[in-house]
C-alpha cells in the first residue's frame, strides 16, 4: 500500500521548484514527459578549478541567473573556455566576470563537461577555491545515470526497480543537505556514482519509469536508505555502524551469494603503524589488534589497536575506512587467532556445540553456561571461541537460509608482523543487500517485497 507525502513536504517541493533553473527534459521535444512535481537536483561534477571547458554540441543560451540576463546565445556548436581570477569568471570570447553562470544547450540536445554528455543544465559558480561546476537535472534523469553504476543491469528488473528507489529516497533526502546551498550531491561514493548521459542503460531508465516518484519513507519523512553490495547472508543492524537507532535499519536476513564474497585480507604491522600516525593515533609500536565488543549478529562492534605506548579503540566501521574499504570489504569480519572472547551482545556465551546442522528448523547453540538459542534465518561466523570468532581449524560460516555450512578457503597464515582478517559480503551491511536483492527478485519477489523486506517498518511513498 502506498502512502503520499505530508504537506510540509508538498511546499518544500513547491518552493524548490519555484527557484530551480529550467531543466530540459529527457525526452525534449520528442517525448512529452509531466515535470511539473518532479524536484530538480543539484549534482557536483567540478570542484575548486582554475580552468574548465562546458561544450554545447547544439548551441545554446548563457545565462545570469543573478541578475536574471542572458549573456549570449549560440546556434550552432561551441565551446566555451572558463577562467577563474579573483573570485570571478570570465568566458573567452564574451565581454565581462561574473561570479554565477548557467549553460543551457538548446532543446533536445544535451551539455558536455570533460567529455561526458549530461542532462539538464550546468552552472558555473565562482568560490574562494575556484570554480564549481553543477549540473542542475531533473530527479529521474539523474537516476538514469546512477542506477547502472549501483547494480549489473543484466540483473533481474525488480532488483533494478528496488535500486532504483534507494537511490531516489536517497536522492530526494539530500536535497539541501550541504550548509553552503550550491549543490545537493556529490557525483562519486561521496553520495552516489552519477556518469551522465553516457552511464545510462536501457534497463535502468525501465527501472527508474516503472518506480517513477516511489521513495521509502518512515512517519512522512524520507528515510535514510543505505544499501550496500552484500551483507553476507544477515544485514547489521543500523545502529551498531552507523550514528543513532533508526527502527527501520534492523538486522533481517539476506539472501547473499556466501560463497562469492568470502574474502581475507593480511595487514602489515608497519602499515597499520603508518596509517594510526596519518590519522595522528598515536599508539606507538603495533602490539596487536582485537575484536572487543561483537553485535547479536556476529559483526564486530569495537575493534581495538593495541600499541606499545598506548591504546587506541575505534568503531568497526571506523577502523575498516581507515585501512580501506575495498580491503577489509565489509563490517563482517574477524581477525584469525586474535578474538580473545570478545564481548557478544544479547548472545548465549561462548559457543560450545551446535546442532543439529541441516535443520531446516534452526540451529540450537549451546553455550558453556548451559543457555540455548536457536538460531532461525540468522546468520554468524561459530569458531571455537564463540560468536564471530575465527579459528583456522574450526571456523564454520554458517546460514539456516539454505542449510549450508561454508568452509573457509584460507590456506594463508598470518607471520607474527602481519594480522589476517577473514570476512564475508561487501560494504556496510547496513539496510538493503543488493546480491540479496538480485536473488529475492529472482525468486519471483517484485521490488516492493525487496525493499520492505530490507527496510522494516517504512513505507513505499508516492512523492511526486
Amino acid at each position: 500500500m502506498y502512502k503520499f507525502k505530508p504537506a510540509i513536504y508538498t511546499m518544500l517541493a513547491m518552493f524548490l521548484l519555484l527557484f530551480a533553473i529550467p531543466v530540459q527534459t529527457s525526452y525534449a521535444d520528442t517525448q512529452a514527459r509531466d515535470d511539473a512535481t518532479s524536484p530538480v537536483i543539484r549534482v557536483s561534477i567540478g570542484l575548486n578549478l582554475s580552468n574548465a571547458t562546458v561544450t554545447l554540441p547544439k548551441g545554446g543560451t548563457i545565462f545570469n541567473p543573478l541578475k536574471n540576463k542572458q549573456v549570449a546565445k549560440f546556434s550552432k556548436k561551441n565551446e566555451l573556455s572558463l577562467k577563474y581570477s579573483k573570485n570571478k569568471i570570465s568566458v573567452k570570447g564574451i565581454k565581462g566576470d561574473y561570479s554565477n553562470l548557467v549553460f543551457k544547450p538548446t532543446s533536445g540536445s544535451f551539455i558536455i563537461f570533460k567529455g561526458k554528455q549530461y542532462r539538464g543544465n550546468i552552472r558555473a559558480v565562482a568560490t574562494n577555491a575556484g570554480i564549481w561546476i553543477i549540473n542542475h537535472v531533473d530527479m529521474e534523469d539523474y537516476l538514469y545515470g546512477v542506477v547502472p553504476f549501483e547494480v549489473p543491469m543484466s540483473w533481474n528488473i525488480e532488483a533494478i526497480k528496488a535500486q532504483a528507489v534507494a537511490a531516489r529516497t536517497y536522492a530526494v533526502r539530500c536535497l539541501s543537505q550541504y550548509p553552503h546551498g550550491e549543490f545537493d550531491v556529490y557525483d562519486s561514493v561521496r553520495d552516489q556514482v552519477y556518469g551522465g548521459v553516457d552511464g545510462e542503460k536501457e534497463n535502468a531508465i525501465i527501472a527508474v519509469d516503472g518506480s517513477r516518484g516511489i521513495i521509502m519513507s518512515y512517519q512522512g519523512w524520507p528515510i535514510k536508505a543505505y544499501y550496500s553490495a552484500d551483507a553476507g547472508g544477515q544485514t547489521a543492524e543500523g545502529k551498531y555502524i552507523f550514528p543513532g537507532d533508526l527502527p527501520y535499519l534492523q538486522s533481517v536476513p539476506s539472501k547473499d551469494d556466501l560463497e562469492k564474497h568470502r574474502w581475507h585480507f593480511l595487514l602489515k604491522k608497519s602499515e597499520l603503524e603508518s596509517l594510526m600516525k596519518a590519522k595522528k593515533f598515536h599508539v606507538g609500536k603495533i602490539k596487536d589488534v582485537k575484536i572487543t565488543s561483537i553485535s547479536p549478529t556476529g559483526r564486530p562492534r569495537k575493534v581495538q589497536v593495541v600499541g606499545s605506548k598506548r591504546t587506541h579503540e575505534f568503531s568497526s566501521n571506523d577502523f575498516r575506512k581507515m585501512i580501506g574499504a575495498g580491503r577489509i570489504r565489509s563490517t563482517l569480519f574477524s581477525i584469525v587467532g586474535n578474538n580473545n572472547h570478545p564481548e557478544v551482545e544479547n548472545a548465549v556465551g561462548k559457543v560450545r556445540t551446535i546442532s543439529p546442522d541441516g535443520n531446516t528448523d534452526g540451529i540450537t547453540v549451546i553455550s558453556d553456561r548451559g543457555n540455548t538459542r536457536v538460531i532461525v534465518d540468522e546468520y554468524y561466523v561459530l569458531g571455537s571461541d564463540g560468536i564471530g570468532c575465527v579459528d583456522e581449524s574450526e571456523m564454520k560460516i554458517i546460514t539456516t537460509n539454505s542449510s549450508k555450512v561454508y568452509k573457509p578457503k584460507i590456506d594463508i597464515k598470518p607471520s607474527d608482523d602481519e594480522f589476517l582478517f577473514v570476512g564475508s559480503g561487501f560494504g556496510h551491511g547496513v539496510g538493503m543487500s543488493q546480491w540479496g536483492a538480485k536473488a529475492y527478485a529472482d525468486d519471483g519477489w517484485d521490488y516492493r517485497d525487496i525493499l520492505l523486506h530490507y527496510y522494516r517498518g517504512a513505507d513505499l511513498t508516492i512523492w511526486y
